[in-house]
């Protein structure tokens, strides 16, 4: 899912319809084309193993893979 367009991905994480599927939000924040702060948001909507499996992607923006980092040393797991 690469090419799509961020305004696009944008769009999709506003939709509720699609934020209730946990594969949709997990693609939409690993999507490298996802807005930084679109991808920031829906982190903490996900659980400890989907963080874990965000700071270990190659695919994710650096700043959303520390920004998920941040949360999990928070919460006391890494």
């Amino acid at each position: 899912m690469p090419n799509l367009s961020p305004r696009v991905l944008d769009w999709v994480s506003n939709q509720p319809k699609h934020m209730r599927r946990r594969a949709v939000m997990l693609n939409v924040v690993q999507n490298p084309m996802t807005p930084p702060d679109t991808a920031k948001k829906l982190l903490s909507r996900l659980n400890d193993h989907e963080l874990l499996r965000i700071t270990r992607s190659s695919k994710v923006r650096e700043v959303v893979s520390r920004a998920a980092k941040k949360i999990l040393m928070r919460k006391g797991v890494l």
